[in-house]
């Protein structure tokens, strides 16, 4: 955890994720959406949460169509106050090559898009004019492969992967690669 408030947390879907459904780590997620002052997501965040909330009516971790409702009802309430990265071409050419370097941590489409977006929100969200030193801005994930991919690209909110693997750069994927999305 951090020990100074971030000015703007950037939020990979697995992240958003928790401050809607009560999951490991929830506490910390709603920690960063409560310490920072902008809330960052990708576009394809939408998208991502809306289907991840449909599997988990699926998979019953929403016990109910009234509980799904309620959630995404409550996420499309919320959407505004968050500060939605455009998808470009030159993200997704940024999100391309940053999946060819990070291609021994198995890094996955979408996560690839994640983090160019988080790359180029910092630039636009660094030091506000003004703001001197304090401005930090910082990155929320909960899927081990991104998160591995992101150490030494962005400064983390919370590690929650905190001990390398052992096979961090081998290929091989370590049991429980966080999310499971594809």
């Amino acid at each position: 955890m951090v020990d100074r408030n971030p000015s703007a947390v950037y939020f990979d879907t697995s992240a958003l994720l928790k401050l809607y459904v009560q999951e490991r780590w929830t506490e910390v997620a709603e920690r960063a959406a409560d310490e920072a002052e902008v809330l960052l997501v990708s576009e394809i965040s939408y998208l991502e949460a809306r289907a991840a909330f449909a599997r988990m009516r699926e998979d019953r971790a929403l016990q109910s169509d009234v509980d799904l409702r309620r959630v995404v009802d409550r996420f499309d309430e919320d959407w505004p106050a968050f500060t939605a990265r455009p998808v470009t071409e030159d993200l997704l050419r940024a999100a391309g090559a940053l999946a060819e370097k990070h291609r021994r941590k198995r890094l996955r489409s979408y996560d690839a898009l994640h983090l160019a977006s988080a790359l180029d929100a910092f630039g636009n969200y660094g030091p506000a004019e003004g703001s001197g030193p304090e401005w930090t801005t910082l990155f929320l994930a909960f899927d081990r492969n991104l998160v591995k991919a992101s150490r030494g690209e962005v400064d983390l909110y919370f590690e929650p992967f905190a001990e390398p693997e052992a096979n961090e750069d081998d290929g091989k994927e370590p049991a429980g690669d966080g999310d499971g999305e594809a």
